[in-house]
């Protein structure tokens, strides 16, 4: 199997109808296509980094095939198993479509089966920025030098500052990471992961906002067009502005 753990070579996945609801977490993979034979659900186009990750290996009752010369063989194995099967192939966001009602703020259902929540989750995630206080930012910010604010914007969502860019700083926040323009806790994400995309439709958002979402479900629409650049000079006239509307 060796010759065989490259990005070239085409990874299939075999699993039983019953369980095709355990497809929801690669669903939001584009390159994957779709297969149906029977009771058999077949998708292909898998890569080597995608059937060794957290997502694949979280899926039961499934078989893993690599493709050589139009046979498949079972993955860590050299012994051809079957023949690569001859199906219409569908790209698998069209071959398993996800449909909302209307919206409820708070809540979100798929077919009135599946609610969709922010839980815990164990995998580590790349973040992108941070919620802090805005006091412990005002004293940060008054002996901070400037080169140590280059690449930074920010704005005040609930009473906080929310920061985005690296290098982060280092004072205590909530930090946050992104999938497409939703912002979620470290430790969190959505408990279908596709939703993230449907979301977006829904609530009519666009590549000009970010959904700030906490870890209750609650989310904050911010206009990327509010982020201004990180430094003393906006934080106290944001400060100054604030104090005049109260």
């Amino acid at each position: 199997m060796a010759n065989h753990v490259t990005n070239h070579v085409t990874y299939y996945l075999h699993i039983k109808s019953q369980f095709k609801i355990d497809l929801a977490g690669i669903r939001h993979w584009n390159n994957l296509k779709v297969g149906f034979e029977n009771d058999d659900i077949w998708v292909k186009d898998l890569d080597y980094v995608q059937i060794n990750s957290v997502d694949v290996k979280s899926i039961p009752y499934k078989t893993l095939y690599y493709e050589n010369d139009g046979k498949l063989f079972l993955v860590n194995s050299q012994l051809p198993h079957c023949n690569v099967p001859s199906l219409l192939w569908t790209p698998i966001n069209r071959a398993f479509p996800i449909t909302l009602p209307p919206l409820n703020h708070n809540l979100f259902q798929i077919n009135s089966t599946a609610k969709i929540e922010i839980i815990p989750s164990s995998l580590e995630q790349e973040s992108v920025g941070i919620l802090v206080d805005l006091l412990v930012l005002k004293q940060y910010l008054l002996t901070a030098p400037a080169i140590r604010l280059k690449n930074l914007s920010w704005c005040i969502v609930n009473q906080q500052a929310l920061i985005l860019g690296k290098p982060f700083l280092p004072i205590n926040g909530l930090s946050v990471w992104q999938t497409n323009n939703h912002l979620l806790p470290n430790g969190y994400t959505f408990n279908f992961k596709p939703i993230s995309y449907e979301l977006n439709r829904v609530l009519k958002t666009d590549a000009n906002c970010y959904l700030l979402w906490n870890s209750n479900g609650n989310y904050t629409i911010i206009e990327k067009e509010n982020l201004m650049p990180l430094s003393i000079s906006s934080f106290k006239q944001t400060e100054n502005n604030l104090l005049q509307k109260n």
